[in-house]
């Protein structure tokens, strides 16, 4: 039952900060512009990161995630994700 909270509250929270960092993004004018090396056609916000990154931490703190695993868990499963993450994007720089 407490995954699904888990699960559930992380997806509202996620939603709720991608959509609002989006609206800010564009409205302050942080956002990747179109040209010819690009394929997207319209402006696309680039703060996302920051919006998952927010999510992970909120919800981690908020349910308390701390009480039911221990540290050693939480602290070697947000190093995994981190890497994978940085994987992913040093292949997004490269590939380009």
């Amino acid at each position: 039952m407490t995954e699904i909270v888990i699960l559930i509250s992380s997806f509202i929270v996620s939603l709720i900060l991608v959509k609002t960092t989006k609206y800010l993004s564009i409205s302050y004018g942080i956002h990747d512009i179109p040209n010819g090396r690009k394929i997207h056609k319209e402006r696309i916000p680039t703060m996302g990161g920051l919006a998952i990154f927010s999510t992970i931490w909120i919800v981690m703190f908020g349910l308390d995630i701390a009480s039911i695993v221990t540290f050693e868990e939480i602290m070697f499963k947000i190093f995994a994700v981190s890497i994978a993450f940085l994987i992913v994007g040093m292949i997004d720089d490269i590939v380009g």
